[in-house]
């Protein structure tokens, strides 16, 4: 089965780049978040005023401002911005460029019983200023003989992207493991992201759009997955896969609605031994006509995504 992450329709692209030059500017030059930001939900209002560092702390990383009726969600993660046009079947997914941060360094004096011939009468630790950091610092003293004193403190890049790492490219990755290990119908259920091109250099991806996440699904399947026969398929799934454990009764239930219970087998295998396990309400759903999707499954890795500054 031949896989092709690279086709984007014409109208798709063209529209993809309207939407960016409203949302982000002609003149962006990525996409900057603060670290006490990350993985929180916003419509655009809010998050205008955290994905809009520019590369030197200035706030002026999109165009210009949207308003509250917007036809537009922003979407914030660890690691990648996602644009959900409402009156669209598709959805925007761009890497987060840096994160931001006020950078404070702490200064006390040397203790003398750990302090070698030459060695500096003060020591000096950097730490990332956040909303806890009153709470941090109470923690930190309260182990700590001498105390840490705040000593200056500047904005900057807190981290900077590993170019090498884009956890669309890691998904799509994912993908093609899973079909060239057998499971053809892991392509359906594991959507793939489809490369729209670069914006001023921003990688940018398109992914068909879930009709609904979990978080809203609850009806779908609700007295169906209840009957004893179906009860009892569910149950089998669980006993014989381990994967079926990340996900509710009326997910497994549409997986095997709409493959058998064989496929669903197979399907749930594969997602185990492609160790996709982050699996909440905000990364599973229902495309049309219920067919059961994850559309976030590549997960984090915080040592490996961003290079400290």
């Amino acid at each position: 089965m031949e896989l092709d992450f690279n086709y984007v329709s014409e109208r798709v692209h063209d529209r993809v780049k309207e939407i960016l030059d409203e949302i982000l500017g002609t003149d962006a030059t990525g996409i900057y978040t603060t670290e006490s930001t990350q993985s929180q939900e916003s419509e655009y209002p809010e998050y205008y005023s955290t994905l809009s560092y520019d590369a030197d702390g200035n706030l002026n990383g999109f165009g210009h401002y949207i308003d509250d009726t917007s036809e537009y969600s922003l979407y914030g993660g660890a690691s990648r911005l996602t644009i959900i046009p409402e009156n669209e079947d598709f959805i925007i997914k761009v890497p987060l460029t840096d994160i931001c941060g006020t950078k404070i360094t702490l200064r006390r004096p040397a203790d003398e019983k750990d302090k070698v011939e030459g060695s500096p009468d003060y020591e000096e630790m950097d730490i990332w200023k956040e909303y806890y950091y009153d709470d941090y610092m109470e923690e930190v003293n309260e182990y700590e003989d001498i105390p840490w004193e705040e000593y200056s403190s500047q904005f900057c890049m807190l981290k900077k992207r590993n170019s090498d790492y884009n956890l669309m490219d890691t998904e799509n990755a994912l993908v093609e493991e899973g079909v060239e290990g057998g499971c053809e119908k892991i392509s359906e259920v594991l959507l793939p992201n489809f490369f729209w091109g670069n914006y001023n250099e921003i990688p940018v991806y398109v992914q068909r759009k879930a009709k609904l996440t979990m978080d809203h699904a609850y009806f779908i399947f609700r007295e169906e997955k209840e009957e004893p026969k179906n009860a009892e398929r569910i149950m089998r799934m669980r006993q014989l896969s381990q994967a079926a454990g990340n996900f509710p009764d009326s997910f497994i239930y549409a997986l095997i609605h709409a493959y058998g219970e064989d496929t669903t087998y197979e399907i749930l295998n594969t997602i185990d031994y492609l160790n996709i396990d982050d699996m909440h309400d905000g990364n599973f759903g229902f495309a049309e006509d219920n067919l059961p999707v994850i559309f976030d499954y590549a997960g984090y890795d915080d040592s490996y995504v961003w290079e400290e500054q």
